[in-house]
Formats: C-alpha cells, sequence, structure tokens
C-alpha cells in the first residue's frame, strides 16, 4: 500500500506498508528406484520411533520446512530547496519473523534381507527468529548546470537473521540480524560529447553474515572434541570496504560510444573471529588443508589449519580492481547503410572465494578481450552482428 503526494510545490512524499508471507517446503532424498524388497518396510530402528513405510525405497531423506512473514513501514520526501538543490531522504522500519524445520531420515540397507530406520528422535533444526530493524537514506545534491551534479550520501541497510538448514543445531545454524552503513561523495560533469561520473565511498558492515564451511566441535566424556563438518553463516562483528568508482564517457559522433571505467575496492574483515559450531571458544578451522604437515606421523601442525582468527582477511569474491573499456565506431555509408566496429576489454584482479585467504582459494586475475562488427541498413530495420569472444 502506498500513498503519494507530488503537487507543484517543492516538496514530494511517499508513505507505505509492506506485507510479505512465503512458505518454502523443499524435500531431498536418495534412493534404490528398482528396490522391492526390505528396503520399503523398515524392521527395527532407533529406539523410541515409530516405524513407517518407505515407499521411496530411501536410504536418506531431508525435508525442510521454513516460512518468512515480513512487515515494514516506510516513508521518503524529495524537497527542492532552491532549482540547483534538492535534500532526498526516507526511513524503512521493518519486523521480520522466520521459522524452520529439518527433518532427517536415515534407512540402513542390506539387500535384499534387511532394512532399518535409523533416524534422529529430535531433528536438527527448529530455529525461529524475531527480529526488528530501521534503514534509511539521506542525501542532498547541487546541480550547478545541466548534466552537472555533486552529490554526498549515508545509507543504512538492515537484513534480518540468516538459517542454515540442515546443518547443526541452534544456536549454530542461526546467524543475527546485519546492518550496512555507506557514506558516499560523488558527482558527475558533462561538457559536449564528453561524460564523466565518479565516486568515492566507505562501509561499514555490523555482524555481516558469512558462509563459511568449517568443522563443529562436540563436548565428550574426555572434554572438546572435533566434530562434524558444518556449513553454516557466521557473523563477522565487523567489516571494512573503502574505495572509489569512476567512469568517462565519449561520443566522437552521433553513432559512435566510448566508455571506460575502473573500480577500487578494499575489503576487510576488521573484526572477525568465529566459534566453531558447538564451541564458545574463538577460531575456526581450514577444512581444506590438512591439520598436520608430517602424516602420517602426525606430530607437526598446520598453522594454516586452525583454528584462526579471520580478522585482518579479505572478504569473499571481492577483487580488489577492476577496469573496462567499451565502444564502438559508426562509419555512415550513406543509402548502403552503416558499418559499426567495436569491442571490449575487461580485467579483473585476484580474489578469494573463502574468508580463509590462502592460496588453495584464491582465484587469479583475468583479462578478456571481444570484438564486434555490426551493419545495420539505411533504414535501421535490420541489424547483423559478428562477435568473436575471448580473443
Amino acid at each position: 500500500v502506498r500513498l503519494e503526494g507530488n503537487g507543484n510545490g517543492p516538496l514530494d512524499w511517499v508513505l507505505g506498508f509492506y506485507y510479505f508471507n512465503q512458505k518454502f517446503d523443499e524435500q531431498y532424498w536418495e534412493n534404490i528406484a528398482n528396490a522391492t524388497d526390505a528396503i520399503l518396510n523398515p524392521v527395527v530402528g532407533t529406539p523410541g520411533l515409530t516405524l513407517a513405510p518407505n515407499p521411496r525405497r530411501s536410504t536418506y531423506e531431508q525435508r525442510n520446512l521454513y516460512e518468512i512473514r515480513s512487515n515494514a513501514v516506510f516513508g521518503n520526501v524529495t524537497w527542492d530547496i532552491t532549482p540547483e538543490i534538492r535534500f532526498d531522504g526516507g526511513l524503512r522500519y521493518t519486523m521480520d519473523e522466520k521459522e524452520a524445520q529439518t527433518d532427517f531420515r536415515f534407512i540402513y540397507y542390506y539387500p535384499p534381507l534387511y532394512a532399518g530406520d535409523f533416524s534422529p528422535l529430535v531433528h536438527s533444526a527448529n530455529p525461529e527468529r524475531r527480529d526488528k530493524g530501521l534503514s534509511g537514506r539521506a542525501a542532498i545534491a547541487w546541480r550547478p548546470g545541466p548534466g552537472d551534479q555533486i552529490y554526498a550520501s549515508y545509507a543504512r541497510g538492515y537484513q534480518s537473521s540468516a538459517f542454515t538448514l540442515g546443518q547443526g543445531l541452534p544456536p549454530d545454524n542461526i546467524a543475527d540480524k546485519e546492518y550496512l552503513d555507506v557514506f558516499e561523495i560523488g558527482g558527475n560533469w558533462t561538457s559536449g560529447r564528453l561524460r564523466f561520473d565518479g565516486s568515492i565511498f566507505y562501509q561499514i558492515f555490523h555482524d555481516q553474515q558469512i558462509p563459511i564451511r568449517t568443522r563443529g566441535t562436540f563436548v565428550g566424556p574426555d572434554g572438546p572434541a572435533p566434530g562434524p563438518v558444518f556449513t553454516t553463516f557466521a557473523n563477522a562483528k565487523k567489516t571494512e570496504i573503502y574505495g572509489a568508482e569512476a567512469q568517462l564517457s565519449w561520443r566522437p559522433n552521433d553513432f559512435s560510444n566510448v566508455v571506460a571505467s575502473y573500480t577500487y575496492l578494499h575489503p576487510t574483515f576488521t573484526d572477525f573471529c568465529p566459534q566453531a559450531p558447538g564451541s564458545s571458544t574463538c577460531g575456526v578451522v581450514n577444512i581444506a588443508v590438512p591439520e598436520f604437515l608430517d602424516s602420517p606421523t602426525n606430530l607437526v601442525p598446520n598453522p594454516d589449519y586452525g583454528p584462526l582468527d579471520l580478522t585482518g582477511n579479505e572478504l569473499p569474491r571481492a577483487p580488489r580492481h577492476k577496469a573496462s573499456l567499451y565502444g564502438y565506431y559508426g562509419i555512415d555509408m550513406g543509402a548502403a547503410g552503416r558499418l559499426y566496429p567495436g569491442g571490449s576489454i575487461y580485467y579483473q584482479s585476484s580474489f578469494y572465494t573463502s574468508p580463509f585467504t590462502l592460496p588453495n582459494f584464491r582465484v587469479p586475475g583475468r583479462a578478456l578481450v571481444n570484438a564486434t562488427l555490426t551493419y545495420r541498413t539505411a533504414d535501421e530495420r535490420l541489424d547483423i552482428t559478428a562477435v568473436v569472444s575471448n580473443l
């Protein structure tokens, strides 16, 4: 529901209410499709478990039930303080509710004589969370002339808690809500056929939800011991990203365009020492490397295995440098039409696919070059394009 006011004065406003409700029923199973014997009716199982038929002939089943409800009220104003200065601001207050249930079934099958249902009496996950968050934006812009602008803005974003279904018991499979503060200064300038756009920005994540794959722990008779491997979300207490973007556009003539752009990022976890599932201490292990350097004697621990504090590591999948050059040039051939030779060059520096910034998670930088040639008829009713990718 949305109400708007945009009369002839300098002030425009919007007020609204938002409602969202979605349910998921996700089912997964592994089975022996052609089995016709004991697997259909398991005869023994976990003590206390009520035995049931197994019509899917499954050896493993998982069902995830998930419901999301969200309500929000929001408002925004745009105020032309003067013909050259504009303020734009808004707020949103969101209330989220999430609830989930994960059920498992494990069938031990010894064909063709025996099948037993050894599903757990208490399933792994039944998380529930209610969150509230305030988000919004405020920006002021100065427009000294047509096509020119300088602006400054602040924005706060909010994201509700996240669940990892089928992985661990609460609270190990719940990541708390996150906030993002963004400060930005930028603008654009136009002169004839040349246009420049640029900005500098600083972003702070609070309790950012980061997917991580690590080994959990459990408390046994002899104290803490290694547990199963979990893929779950962990909250990075603080993440900082600062950088700059720039784009230069040039139109040599009415049928041509050249665009060059560059982005720089500095993405760093400034406070991120997650706890392994089931643990109350800081530090997680990297299961992608061996625990010891001298297998099979196992006397020399591998420092890259952990437990590790991830503070100072780079944010995953965030290259520091991106650059591109794209363009085409129109050649007017009169009644014969026009020809557009063009192409693009794209470069991206290396990045890591995991918060464990180790060599086995590093994706090297790459460059991609493409070329195009387009013919357009004089009446502009037909285009024929040839493309060569990844030169």
